[in-house]
């Protein structure tokens, strides 16, 4: 019930308090309120009502980070930057979105508003530019290339790369 009233919800986790030294001050006591023997589970609840009481307080003067445009690239932009780091591998989706801290839905909505492709699409199509990159190297085999882009099948790597880029990887290198 508290909780509605404060802005929280599962997209917007992120509260900036005014406070902070009141913030740390109700931490501390919550973890030193471990060592009570009979009193623990009442200290606990205490001090985490006063932290709630001054969420609440605070909730009403704007201090939230909002789900804005501006998060919304962030999320955009840790996929980009963990997909640039992992392309080389085999990468799943959940992977992705549970790296970020985002559901797979939420992170596809996004992908689909921001880049007018799905995550995968845009996976296929980094490792497709990044092989094109590779074959300039004469002397990387087709395999090697298929490899180091995260396809461990060079014929499944093939039938990829001539769908996104209209031509097999061979053709494409001769051309």
């Amino acid at each position: 019930m508290y909780l509605k009233n404060t802005k929280l919800t599962n997209q917007n986790l992120i509260f900036n308090f005014k406070d902070i030294e009141y913030v740390k001050y109700c931490f501390k006591k919550m973890n030193s309120s471990n060592s009570l023997q009979k009193g623990r589970d009442a200290r606990l609840h205490g001090y985490l009502y006063l932290l709630l009481s001054q969420l609440l307080e605070e909730s009403g003067e704007g201090r939230f980070l909002e789900e804005s445009e501006c998060l919304q690239d962030l999320y955009v932009k840790k996929a980009i930057e963990y997909i640039r780091m992992n392309y080389s591998r085999k990468v799943s989706i959940n992977e992705l979105s549970d790296y970020i801290g985002i559901s797979r839905g939420y992170l596809c909505l996004l992908f689909k508003k921001h880049l007018n492709a799905s995550p995968q699409e845009f996976l296929v199509g980094f490792r497709m530019d990044k092989a094109c990159e590779l074959m300039r190297d004469a002397s990387l085999t087709i395999g090697d290339i298929s490899r180091s882009v995260g396809y461990e099948d060079p014929l499944v790597f093939s039938k990829i790369f001539k769908k996104v880029k209209g031509l097999p990887p061979k053709s494409y290198r001769n051309k």
